[in-house]
């Protein structure tokens, strides 16, 4: 296949994330609040995930340590569609964006 201009363009906007690759998203000003999402369907330049509901363990007085709940959405979680960003990231609100997940637990704190 030749090269062409739209050609290096599909390479530059095609992304990694797969169905039910699990996305986190970390944000707060005094508190950091986490979210999980799951990938549910894909194309070459976007993916629509849902929000995961999440197990938190207590580490110490409004802090701890939190996993998603693979497979498992919040009541009322819709499909959500957002175009990819360079490095599998998506803007979630503008605020926050949302990458890959790696498995770990993810700190969370809590303002009261």
């Amino acid at each position: 296949m030749q090269t062409t201009p739209q050609n290096i363009k599909a390479k530059k906007s095609a992304h990694t994330l797969k169905i039910n690759d699990v996305l986190y998203s970390s944000w707060g000003y005094e508190q950091t609040n986490v979210d999980f999402f799951q990938v549910v369907r894909t194309t070459a330049q976007s993916v629509w995930v849902k929000e995961l509901k999440q197990q938190k363990v207590a580490t110490a007085d409004m802090s701890g340590t939190t996993t998603p709940l693979i497979n498992e959405f919040k009541e009322n979680a819709k499909e959500r569609m957002h175009r990819v960003k360079h490095g599998d990231s998506i803007r979630i609100e503008s605020y926050t964006s949302a990458s890959l997940w790696d498995g770990k637990p993810v700190c969370y704190s809590s303002y009261a």
